[in-house]
Protein backbone atom coordinates (compact mmCIF):
# COMPACT_ATOMS: atom_id res chain seq x y z
CA UNK A 1 0.00 0.00 0.00
CA UNK A 2 0.74 3.54 -0.45
CA UNK A 3 0.37 6.39 1.06
CA UNK A 4 -1.06 9.03 -0.90
CA UNK A 5 1.23 11.95 -1.67
CA UNK A 6 0.44 15.41 0.50
CA UNK A 7 -1.11 17.92 -2.03
CA UNK A 8 0.83 21.11 -2.11
CA UNK A 9 -1.14 23.58 0.08
CA UNK A 10 -0.61 27.78 -0.32
CA UNK A 11 -1.66 30.48 2.15
CA UNK A 12 -2.86 34.08 1.23
CA UNK A 13 -2.43 36.63 3.76
CA UNK A 14 -5.80 37.46 5.05
CA UNK A 15 -6.69 41.25 4.40
CA UNK A 16 -5.97 42.03 8.48
CA UNK A 17 -2.02 40.30 8.51
CA UNK A 18 0.10 42.98 7.24
CA UNK A 19 3.63 41.55 6.32
CA UNK A 20 6.74 43.93 6.04
CA UNK A 21 9.41 42.13 3.62
CA UNK A 22 10.92 44.94 3.14
CA UNK A 23 14.36 46.09 4.90
CA UNK A 24 14.72 49.57 3.37
CA UNK A 25 14.99 52.32 5.59
CA UNK A 26 12.28 54.76 7.08
CA UNK A 27 10.65 56.72 4.61
CA UNK A 28 11.50 60.66 4.92
CA UNK A 29 9.05 63.30 5.88
CA UNK A 30 6.54 64.62 3.60
CA UNK A 31 7.19 67.94 2.34
CA UNK A 32 6.29 71.06 4.73
CA UNK A 33 6.85 68.53 7.90
CA UNK A 34 9.73 68.86 9.57
CA UNK A 35 11.33 65.34 9.93
CA UNK A 36 11.54 65.35 14.13
CA UNK A 37 7.59 65.72 13.83
CA UNK A 38 7.99 62.54 11.98
CA UNK A 39 9.51 60.73 15.19
CA UNK A 40 8.58 62.38 18.08
CA UNK A 41 10.96 64.30 18.92
CA UNK A 42 9.61 67.42 18.31
CA UNK A 43 6.92 66.90 20.41
CA UNK A 44 8.80 65.22 23.23
CA UNK A 45 10.57 68.49 23.66
CA UNK A 46 7.38 70.68 23.44
CA UNK A 47 5.13 68.59 26.16
CA UNK A 48 7.30 70.10 29.11
CA UNK A 49 8.04 73.19 27.44
CA UNK A 50 3.89 73.78 27.42
CA UNK A 51 3.22 72.26 30.70
CA UNK A 52 4.68 75.60 32.04
CA UNK A 53 2.08 77.32 30.44
CA UNK A 54 0.57 76.07 33.79
CA UNK A 55 2.27 78.37 35.34
CA UNK A 56 1.41 81.32 33.71
CA UNK A 57 -2.26 81.57 35.57
CA UNK A 58 -0.93 81.64 38.82
CA UNK A 59 1.95 84.09 38.11
CA UNK A 60 -0.40 86.43 35.98
CA UNK A 61 -2.31 86.63 38.78
CA UNK A 62 0.18 87.18 41.54
CA UNK A 63 1.37 90.29 39.14
CA UNK A 64 -2.46 91.77 38.83
CA UNK A 65 -3.23 91.53 42.66
CA UNK A 66 0.14 94.28 43.24
CA UNK A 67 -2.06 96.36 41.20
CA UNK A 68 -4.99 96.58 43.10
CA UNK A 69 -5.88 98.19 46.16
CA UNK A 70 -7.04 94.96 48.79
CA UNK A 71 -10.43 96.31 48.89
CA UNK A 72 -10.87 95.38 45.31
CA UNK A 73 -8.82 92.00 44.90
CA UNK A 74 -12.30 90.16 44.93
CA UNK A 75 -13.37 92.18 42.24
CA UNK A 76 -9.75 90.98 39.98
CA UNK A 77 -9.89 87.62 41.01
CA UNK A 78 -13.46 87.30 40.06
CA UNK A 79 -12.95 89.19 36.45
CA UNK A 80 -10.02 86.68 35.84
CA UNK A 81 -11.72 83.78 36.51
CA UNK A 82 -14.96 85.27 34.29
CA UNK A 83 -12.06 85.61 31.79
CA UNK A 84 -10.64 82.27 31.63
CA UNK A 85 -13.92 80.63 31.89
CA UNK A 86 -15.18 82.90 28.88
CA UNK A 87 -11.94 81.55 27.01
CA UNK A 88 -12.56 77.96 28.47
CA UNK A 89 -16.19 77.82 26.52
CA UNK A 90 -14.97 79.52 23.22
CA UNK A 91 -11.50 78.51 23.07
CA UNK A 92 -11.78 74.75 22.44
CA UNK A 93 -14.59 75.86 19.44
CA UNK A 94 -12.50 78.39 18.10
CA UNK A 95 -9.27 76.16 17.27
CA UNK A 96 -11.70 73.49 16.31
CA UNK A 97 -13.29 74.86 13.77
CA UNK A 98 -9.82 76.51 12.41
CA UNK A 99 -8.47 73.22 12.31
CA UNK A 100 -11.12 71.62 10.39
CA UNK A 101 -11.54 74.59 7.97
CA UNK A 102 -8.17 74.14 7.17
CA UNK A 103 -7.89 70.32 6.52
CA UNK A 104 -11.41 70.55 5.03
CA UNK A 105 -11.73 69.10 1.04
CA UNK A 106 -13.20 73.00 0.52
CA UNK A 107 -9.93 74.36 2.08
CA UNK A 108 -7.64 76.27 -0.28
CA UNK A 109 -4.81 75.68 2.18
CA UNK A 110 -3.87 72.91 3.40
CA UNK A 111 -2.57 73.85 6.79
CA UNK A 112 -2.89 71.87 10.29
CA UNK A 113 -0.67 74.01 12.11
CA UNK A 114 -2.98 77.02 11.31
CA UNK A 115 -4.83 76.89 15.38
CA UNK A 116 -1.21 77.45 16.59
CA UNK A 117 -0.99 80.15 14.24
CA UNK A 118 -3.66 81.59 15.26
CA UNK A 119 -2.74 81.20 18.93
CA UNK A 120 0.72 82.96 18.34
CA UNK A 121 -1.70 86.01 16.67
CA UNK A 122 -3.66 85.84 19.96
CA UNK A 123 -0.74 85.89 22.17
CA UNK A 124 0.81 88.34 20.13
CA UNK A 125 -2.29 90.85 20.50
CA UNK A 126 -2.34 89.95 24.05
CA UNK A 127 1.11 90.50 24.93
CA UNK A 128 1.07 94.06 22.75
CA UNK A 129 -2.21 94.75 25.11
CA UNK A 130 -0.27 94.06 28.71
CA UNK A 131 2.59 95.76 26.88
CA UNK A 132 -0.12 99.14 26.27
CA UNK A 133 -1.36 98.97 29.60
CA UNK A 134 1.41 98.32 31.78
CA UNK A 135 3.35 101.20 29.61
CA UNK A 136 6.88 98.91 29.94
Amino acid sequence: MTSPEPTPTTTTPSPTTTTTTSSRAAEPAPPGRPSDAANGALFDVGIPLMALWGLSGPAAQGLMTRRVSPSAQGQLQGATTSVRGVAGLIGPGMFTWTFASFIGQRSEWHLPGAPFLLAALLLSAALSAALSVTKL
